[in-house]
């Protein structure tokens, strides 16, 4: 459906379900399933996001392959807030786009630790609401 709506990329959400769900998948389980997932989209022509999953970034896959490898750039979100943007530096060093997006009301954005990780910051407001809509806020780095 994405692609034929002309979508360049997809960003699928909760690729760490393994984290809530333990007793059903295992963390190996989880890296090989977000792996297929990037296979699958890759095939259809289109560009993917890994969302989150800051501890799956370097895992190897059922293809021999680390997610970082597999994915075209990383959203994140709240990495600042719970202190992981670190973990997607592996991103970077190969040459991939790192995104954030804040939600806490009372963070200010930390836009020297994003410069110096080549992360592009943004917070908004957790309701994601239109930019003519009560409560709509949009924050980037300089």
């Amino acid at each position: 459906m994405c692609k034929d709506k002309g979508f360049d990329a997809v960003e699928p959400d909760n690729l760490d379900n393994w984290d809530a769900n333990s007793k059903i998948l295992t963390e190996q389980d989880q890296v090989d399933f977000d792996g297929w997932v990037a296979d699958s989209v890759h095939a259809l022509g289109i560009s993917v996001a890994l969302k989150n999953c800051p501890e799956l970034v370097t895992k190897v896959d059922r293809t021999n392959q680390r997610l970082v490898d597999k994915f075209d750039f990383e959203l994140d979100e709240q990495c600042q807030e719970y202190s992981e943007c670190g973990s997607f530096t592996e991103f970077t060093k190969a040459g991939k786009a790192i995104f954030d997006v804040e939600y806490k009301t009372n963070l200010t954005l930390n836009c020297s630790q994003f410069d110096s990780l080549s992360i592009n910051a943004l917070k908004k407001d957790l309701d994601l609401v239109g930019a003519r809509d009560s409560g709509y806020l949009r924050q980037t780095c300089p």
